[in-house]
């Protein structure tokens, strides 16, 4: 946003007499009347390709018309502060601005279905809707074609009473392009609104230099109310690079309007949700109902939460209760500092490109020596209540998946040896699925908790299936793995269903099985055996087709209580690494009569040092009970590493494999 800034610096400074090098040509009349009226202008000749056109009122509002092709050299147009948007260009014919700039306050233009209004050869950088002024597209067109670095500005940076109304671009019917150019809203100082409203007809952004800081539209208000709305059957596209960014206030997709970012400009591409501005407490909002679609697959980063080192409790929003939001290449939910939240109870989410972070700690920032960075912390929740939320990670498939492909990661706190600056800094994700809600992920790795990262997964309802790029193969690389790499993870499960075609890691897993051995550079150093990985089922049913390990690199624990069910289809291995510290727990709770279910369809490899805790305070049964069914054990847990809460029992460990759990008292079978 370097040229963003440059040019509202300059804002500050300029102001509209700095055009007065062309020849002004001033509407006299102050009635409504023709454009094409000689003596309706002063002097009493109608404006020409090189003088700036006039239309500024004193005492009262009033309406021109344009009736036939015309080009000036600048348009002002203004009215009186009591009446917003009473002075009114109509404009019914192409006009052409050619080599000034269009500034307009408190007034409106019109573009009908056969009027049109170009800006072309603009010299200046920018040109203004300043409060109290609109432009509206009822049928025509609006075109800015000034090549790079020009800006349409909807907004300014003083003080204007609410009464007198945003400023304003709105379109109803027709078509508006920016080519090379932006559109922006400038951040007022007031509460009230500035707003981009797209009802119908289309708006295209074209980057004519493929570089990100031209051909951006970015949208952003000192308020917290409606700043971008798009509706009916509008559509807005991005068709050759350039970047999107929403900032503080409310953008709503909603009707059948479309968003389309098509082109794939490489690191050019980006769309952001997150404020720019310095001022604490600053809130973005995106909202998608209906029948919206956003389509961002075109996009090399989309990042919501901006990687910022501000100080201040900076918040950003994802609601989408219907419609289809689809974005590509790489995505971040919540990045730098701030709470970020998503919030889904319908419609559609894909992940379609390497894949999916929720919550991070940044790694591109623009000046890795600040103070702020050493401590900053993200905290990012995303809850699907409803709808599908579906990470593919598309290009993390194959054999060898390509560097920073990383799948879906909760807690993304990849905070490598490049960045040691932010060796403080921490990010705080969770992921929660309940309701109705669906997650669908595909053949790519999921992480719950890596590096620097706080990181959970919460499941009471709904739905959570994974996918396995190969069942033959087992592939680790595409593995749910909980903590990992020094981070501490969590899978919490109450009710619903995860299915899930791969393997599981609890408490660390390597980057070799993960085939990401290129990638050491982005983990913190010294995490060796640091991990931390939960998987507490207490209802609802889990299941993984392959292998499951735990305490590869760190402390794992798997704990079943209640109605909970847990499937591994493959071996379970406990603690077979020989990094110091490594831990693998395995904790039943059994209560009434009989045991949560654990089963293992195929070997218990129990390794030196594993532990068994079995919580049996709520237990009303007589009968021996079933604790681990498996198809065999290899290794036994040591005595001195069970440990058996409440009550008098024993833990048998049979010939058969299994794993029991005998009471004391009364009637005993012995198993052979």
């Amino acid at each position: 946003m370097r040229n963003r800034i440059e040019i509202l610096g300059a804002m500050a400074v300029v102001a509209l007499g700095a055009f007065a090098a062309l020849g002004d040509s001033t509407w006299k009349a102050a009635v409504d009347g023709a454009w094409e009226t000689s003596t309706n202008w002063s002097p009493e000749a109608v404006p020409t390709g090189t003088e700036r056109a006039l239309i500024t009122p004193s005492d009262n509002a009033y309406t021109v018309t344009v009736s036939s092709v015309r080009t000036v050299g600048g348009l002002d147009i203004s009215g009186i502060t009591d009446r917003p948007y009473g002075t009114r260009l109509s404009v019914n014919a192409p006009l052409t601005i050619d080599g000034g700039t269009l500034l307009a306050s408190y007034g409106e233009i019109n573009i009908g279905p056969s009027g049109s209004l170009e800006l072309k050869n603009q010299t200046s950088a920018y040109s203004q809707l300043f409060a109290g002024a609109r432009i509206v597209v009822d049928g025509g067109t609006f075109a800015m074609t000034n090549g790079n670095t020009k800006a349409l500005y909807i907004g300014d940076t003083t003080y204007h009473a609410p009464s007198w109304g945003p400023s304003a671009f709105v379109m109803n019917s027709g078509n508006a392009y920016f080519a090379g150019s932006a559109v922006m809203l400038v951040p007022s100082a007031s509460w009230y609104c500035n707003q981009v409203v797209l009802n119908g007809g289309r708006l295209e952004l074209i980057d004519t230099s493929s570089k990100h800081n031209v051909g951006i539209a970015y949208f952003e208000t000192k308020s917290d109310s409606d700043v971008f709305i798009m509706g009916g059957n509008a559509e807005m596209v991005l068709s050759n690079g350039g970047g999107l960014g929403f900032g503080r206030g409310i953008s709503t997709f909603r009707g059948n309007s479309k968003l389309s970012i098509t082109s794939t400009g490489g690191d050019v591409n980006y769309l952001t949700m997150g404020p720019y501005s310095s001022d604490s407490g600053r809130t973005a909002t995106i909202n998608i109902s209906e029948n919206a679609t956003l389509d961002a697959r075109g996009m090399n980063a989309v990042i919501f939460g901006k990687s910022d080192m501000r100080t201040g409790n900076s918040k950003g929003y994802l609601n989408v209760s219907g419609g289809t939001a689809t974005f590509g290449i790489r995505s971040n939910l919540g990045n730098g500092t701030g709470i970020w939240e998503m919030n889904q109870t319908g419609g559609t989410i894909n992940f379609v490109g390497y894949g999916l972070r929720i919550g991070g700690v940044p790694s591109n920032l623009s000046n890795p020596t600040h103070e702020n960075a050493r401590d900053m912390c993200c905290t990012s929740t995303v809850t699907v209540a409803g709808g599908t939320f579906n990470c593919e990670a598309a290009n993390s498939h194959g054999t060898t998946p390509n560097k920073g492909m990383w799948g879906m990661v909760v807690g993304a706190g990849l905070v490598g040896t490049k960045y040691q600056h932010l060796m403080n800094g921490w990010t705080d994700a969770r992921l929660v699925l309940r309701g109705a809600g669906t997650i669908s992920c595909g053949k790519c790795v999921k992480i719950i908790g890596i590096g620097k990262a706080v990181a959970s997964v919460t499941q009471s309802g709904g739905t959570f299936t994974s996918d396995c790029a190969d069942e033959s193969y087992n592939r680790p690389r595409d593995a749910l793995v909980i903590g990992a790499f020094g981070g501490r993870g969590t899978y919490e499960m109450s009710g619903g269903t995860a299915t899930m075609a791969c393997p599981l890691y609890v408490g660390g897993t390597t980057l070799s099985l993960l085939q990401r051995n290129d990638e050491s550079g982005e983990l913190p150093a010294d995490t060796a055996g640091t991990a931390e990985g939960t998987l507490r089922i207490s209802g609802g049913t889990m299941s993984f087709a392959h292998h499951g390990v735990v305490g590869l690199d760190g402390s794992g624990t798997i704990e079943l209580s209640g109605n909970g069910s847990l499937t591994i289809g493959d071996y379970l291995t406990l603690t077979n690494s020989a990094v110091a510290g490594s831990q693998a727990t395995i904790k039943v709770v059994v209560s009434g009569e009989q045991a949560p279910t654990f089963r293992i369809n195929g070997p218990l490899n129990v390794n030196a040092g594993s532990k068994l805790v079995v919580d049996a305070t709520g237990f009303t049964g007589e009968s021996t009970v079933k604790l681990i069914d498996c198809t065999q054990r290899n290794g036994d847990f040591a005595d001195g590493d069970i440990e058996i809460v409440g009550g008098d029992f024993k833990i048998r460990q049979s010939v058969d494999g299994c794993v029991y759990l005998v009471p004391q008292r009364g009637l005993m079978m012995i198993l052979k």
